[in-house]
């Protein structure tokens, strides 16, 4: 039984999106976040976005599960190229009407129609945890991963969620995230959701020295409450 303001708060939402869809024709379902939405998730989203710009820069760059394309569009300046993808219609009909100079396509992580080793950098954020066939995904990331390229890939830690989410077919321990991984690159790193302590009051705030396969990392934007942030490189030869 809701209470009366919970019944307020859910009524709200709802003639918010109903509003919503009849304005812009996309529905807003609260999985996928959204930048005219802009709640404390989407500003999470961003953060891993502002956070991965230091690697962005002069880089071929696939975005894996776009969504509604501002993490893309974000990191278009720093990119020689990008383009993201997704496997929703709605979603790539939206980030092509908000973010027109930047590259969308419509297209399944599973089955990249993309080259060998034509992109330096794999984005894959909080979009793994929804596919059906995680391992083809990953040896499909791994083909396409060039030389000296890396992957980035974030997805719900499930000892911090509890892996009770509806849409996500499976989320990951730290280190089955990282037996998967393995199975595909020679260098992996996966960093745990809680990047100091579980102490929550010190949730997001990693210790000083952080570092990524030995070198310093900006931690300006680096904000990482429940995700397991992961990062790999050298596909292994089968996969190429």
């Amino acid at each position: 039984m809701l209470t009366g303001a919970q019944f307020q708060r859910k009524t709200r939402t709802v003639l918010a999106r109903t509003f919503y869809f009849v304005r812009t024709g996309y529905i807003q379902t609260g999985e996928r976040v959204n930048p005219d939405f802009p709640d404390v998730n989407f500003e999470n989203h961003l953060k891993v976005y502002r956070f991965l710009a230091q690697f962005a820069k002069g880089n071929d760059i696939l975005d894996i599960g776009c969504g509604l394309g501002y993490g893309t569009d974000y990191l278009r300046p720093f990119a020689h190229s990008i383009v993201g993808i997704d496997i929703s219609k709605r979603a790539i009909g939206f980030a092509r009407r908000r973010y027109p100079e930047t590259q969308f396509l419509l297209m399944d992580a599973e089955a990249l129609r993309l080259s060998p080793e034509s992109v330096n950098l794999v984005i894959s954020s909080e979009n793994f945890e929804h596919l059906a066939n995680q391992e083809k995904s990953l040896r499909e990331i791994a083909r396409v991963l060039a030389p000296g390229g890396m992957c980035f890939l974030a997805t719900p830690n499930c000892e911090v969620s509890g892996g009770r989410n509806p849409y996500h077919t499976h989320e990951f321990t730290r280190s089955e995230l990282a037996e998967s991984l393995s199975r595909h690159f020679v260098d992996v790193e996966v960093w745990p959701s809680q990047l100091r302590t579980p102490d929550r009051a010190s949730l997001g705030k990693p210790p000083q020295d952080l570092k990524l396969f030995g070198e310093p990392v900006d931690q300006t934007y680096l904000s990482n409450t429940h995700s397991l942030f992961s990062f790999s490189r050298r596909p292994k030869e089968e996969n190429k």
